[in-house]
């Protein structure tokens, strides 16, 4: 594949993980319910996106690895709509750094994206580690005046059932969360890990092809 076109595909796959979000007027929420009693190392793996803010790509996964100074690791892998439109099997992955500021909230983080210069809020305000398997999670970056936020539902399976999902949306109202910009991840004929021709990793140290 040639040089430009490489680089293209790149910078395409960096901007499309800042897409996903809705902007804002005024300041972060500070009063977020937090999902009770989180168990990380139940939480940690790999999660399917069932529904995310503004995402223009399919086979989203989200996966989370704890290291040893407590910190975690986030890895968003998918695949792109505008490559597939050109027919390039690929996967993009991005990897950020979540920190836990308090250990007393451990839903309660701080992640830091590759190439973004502020450090946003995370938080887990939902989960069911046991029958159902979801979390909710919401993201929220402060710049200046404006706010940069981001809502997803996740399961360790492929879907969940409507009526879950009809809760999970009304939990997120309920926080004053914006869910008119979320979308439906389809998870159909996804590529196995390594599968794609044109394969992307960006972290907050490496671009890899």
């Amino acid at each position: 594949m040639q040089p430009k076109l490489l680089l293209l595909l790149v910078i395409s796959a960096s901007l499309g993980y800042t897409a996903g979000h809705q902007i804002g007027f005024g300041p972060c929420p500070t009063n977020i319910q937090l999902a009770d009693k989180l168990d990380l190392t139940k939480f940690a793996g790999k999660w399917n996106v069932i529904m995310v803010t503004k995402a223009h790509s399919k086979c989203l996964t989200m996966t989370f690895t704890e290291s040893e100074d407590g910190s975690l690791d986030i890895t968003e892998a998918r695949e792109f709509e505008p490559f597939e439109a050109v027919n390039l099997e690929h996967i993009s992955k991005y990897t950020g750094k979540l920190t836990i500021p308090n250990s007393n909230e451990p839903a309660k983080m701080n992640i830091k994206w590759p190439g973004h210069f502020a450090v946003s809020n995370f938080f887990i305000v939902d989960t069911d580690l046991g029958s159902k398997d979801y979390a909710v999670l919401f993201e929220c970056q402060q710049l200046f005046i404006f706010t940069r936020t981001s809502a997803a539902i996740i399961a360790r399976g492929k879907v969940l059932d409507p009526d879950t999902m009809v809760m999970l949306m009304e939990k997120l109202e309920s926080l004053k969360i914006d869910t008119r910009g979320m979308t439906l991840i389809d998870h159909e004929q996804c590529l196995a890990d390594g599968e794609g021709v044109f394969n992307t990793n960006i972290d907050t140290d490496t671009i890899g092809i």
